[in-house]
């Protein structure tokens, strides 16, 4: 005995069709996973590299292990001040840029004060390996910088480019920015970096909401959108709450993510950076600092914590403890001293 599905003109009157979601039938779902195996495992034969996606070096191998490589997803960087987590986001879209020639990468800047000179010079770094801080204090020659600009350009190319956020910026200019250039360069797959996700809520979603976690929800939600559309990942720097700063090293959480929202359930890999327990920190003038990277959220794998070193004189992350190195001098010391020198022979009066 079938089921009627028709109504009497009455009934019409009160029922309207209903238009259903897009349905898949589970041998279909098994067709397109087999091809998925398949492409995948053809990349890792053309590639020679253990994983699909690119890896994050060869001096972080756990933390490709931890997440098989830079997937497609959203992931959320976030850690105190002055830790470093835009140099790690620059860092992973180096190596995004540099594993595979397909893949280019937007920055969605929303500091008011650094020139966004600065992080293509320290672009230019991490590809070349150079000290960053003798280039921004003009220790450097400009030939110097000509050189291992020249040599990050012909590796990168225009596939790097960044977006200056302003108080009318939304997540629609984003995304046209992302289309352009993957035409223009004609990438498959793009890396997005959202530096940061608070400040950029802020102004992002206009007048439509007056809560900053209704405007990071929004943000989070149209960020997540541009995924699927890149094929790449979206990494959203981001800041802690003040009871993560408060407990330390102790522990991390996900529930960390300051103003989380929908952070907390969207975001595919949560990844916490917080200062680890080693003197090399207190002392001003070692070249590395030691980190813990906290995996507090990985739908690709485990969670733990994985012990990174800074190296800054050489722009880089390596999970190998590289011993003791110290910073260059940051002043010209003997050059300041002939200064003073002649300023007393001359009389003058000190210029500071």
């Amino acid at each position: 005995m079938g089921i009627k599905s028709s109504t009497t003109a009455e009934e019409g009157k009160f029922y309207k069709p209903v238009t259903l979601p897009e349905q898949i039938g589970f041998g279909e779902l098994l067709t397109r996973a087999e091809k998925t195996l398949t492409e995948k495992r053809e990349k890792i034969k053309k590639t020679g590299r253990p994983t699909v996606y690119p890896s994050f070096g060869e001096d972080m191998k756990t933390m490709t292990e931890f997440f098989g490589g830079i997937q497609p997803g959203m992931y959320a960087l976030g850690g105190e001040p002055g830790l470093g987590k835009t140099f790690m986001a620059l860092f992973l879209a180096h190596r995004y840029l540099i594993a595979e020639k397909d893949t280019c990468v937007v920055w969605v800047d929303v500091s008011e004060t650094r020139p966004v000179d600065l992080l293509a010079t320290r672009m230019a770094c991490i590809h070349t390996r150079k000290n960053p801080y003798i280039f921004e204090r003009a220790l450097a020659e400009p030939k110097e910088f000509a050189d291992i600009a020249s040599t990050a350009l012909a590796a990168i190319g225009d596939r790097f480019t960044i977006v200056e956020a302003k108080q009318n910026t939304t997540i629609a200019h984003i995304r046209a920015v992302v289309y352009k250039l993957m035409v223009r360069t004609k990438a498959k797959h793009c890396m997005v970096v959202l530096d940061f996700v608070q400040k950029f809520a802020q102004f992002a979603a206009g007048g439509i909401y007056s809560d900053i976690r209704q405007r990071v929800i929004h943000v989070v939600a149209a960020m997540t959108e541009l995924v699927k559309n890149t094929n790449g990942p979206v990494i959203l720097v981001s800041s802690l709450s003040k009871g993560a700063y408060r407990r330390g090293i102790t522990d991390a959480s996900i529930a960390d993510f300051k103003e989380t929202g929908d952070v907390e359930y969207t975001v595919d890999a949560g990844i916490q950076l917080r200062w680890a327990d080693d003197t090399r920190n207190q002392e001003k003038d070692s070249a590395v600092k030691v980190l813990d990277a906290w995996i507090v959220k990985n739908r690709w794998g485990p969670t733990g914590k994985v012990r990174l070193f800074s190296v800054r004189t050489e722009a880089r992350y390596t999970e190998t403890d590289p011993g003791d190195i110290k910073m260059p001098h940051l002043l010209h010391d003997d050059e300041i001293g002939e200064l003073l020198l002649d300023l007393i022979d001359d009389s003058k009066e000190l210029p500071f």
